[in-house]
């Protein structure tokens, strides 16, 4: 048995192998981070299955996933020029997963805004404004958080531009380990809406009548599954 996962981690670090749908490969990393690695994607892969719509998994599962890029500067990014979500290299993976369990559910949005939206952002102006304007004047109050952990890291990096604020907040409304509460409905409304398949046809956001619809359908199904 255990030459048996030797030949699996091995083919995995060098062609990459699907998971959940997802073209996944690993460079480099002992054994030992490989096998962690595996078990933080199988299980986040397997929830972002779940969680969001069925008509964007077409998009996100274009792109590959790999661990082990060590000419990314950063830590992790999403790659439109080559479909890649990199992350520097698998141990960084791991440790930083434990910090942010919701880092692949946030580069997924990145990937969802490229490809169905060619990262358009009239729909995330307004509400970005408003949640950067909020932010710099209410700091962690700016949206209600839970107990624990009480973080506004995330919370921060919403404000840094529309990019990061579609990504963030999506982990907010499909995500299960972010430290709010619950997004303010005006945003709420608009994340959704844009992850909705009403939106395909017109290349722009449903109204505020259609997203609360979709909000009360979208709620009841996250609670089903």
């Amino acid at each position: 048995m255990i030459k048996y996962i030797l030949i699996f981690y091995t083919a995995i670090s060098v062609a990459g192998a699907n998971i959940e749908g997802w073209n996944v490969q690993m460079n480099g990393g002992t054994l030992k981070e490989r096998g962690k690695a595996l078990v933080y994607l199988k299980g986040d892969l397997k929830l972002i299955k779940k969680r969001v719509p069925t008509d964007a998994l077409p998009y996100l599962q274009s792109v590959r996933v790999v661990l082990g890029v060590p000419s990314n500067k950063g830590w992790a990014k999403y790659d439109n020029k080559v479909g890649e979500i990199q992350f520097k290299s698998v141990i960084a993976f791991v440790n930083g997963r434990h910090w942010y369990p919701d880092v692949l559910l946030h580069e997924m949005s990145h990937v969802y805004h490229a490809k169905a939206w060619e990262f358009d952002l009239k729909a995330l102006t307004g509400p970005f404004k408003r949640h950067k304007a909020r932010y710099e004047k209410m700091g962690r109050d700016a949206l209600k958080l839970k107990p624990v952990p009480k973080n506004t890291l995330f919370l921060n990096y919403a404000s840094s531009n529309e990019y990061e604020f579609f990504a963030e907040m999506s982990t907010v409304l499909f995500g299960v380990h972010r430290a709010w509460e619950q997004m303010d409905a005006e945003t709420e409304m608009a994340i959704y809406s844009m992850w909705s398949e009403k939106k395909k046809a017109a290349r722009q956001p449903i109204n505020a009548r259609e997203a609360r619809l979709l909000l009360r359908s979208g709620r009841k199904l996250l609670l089903d599954k």
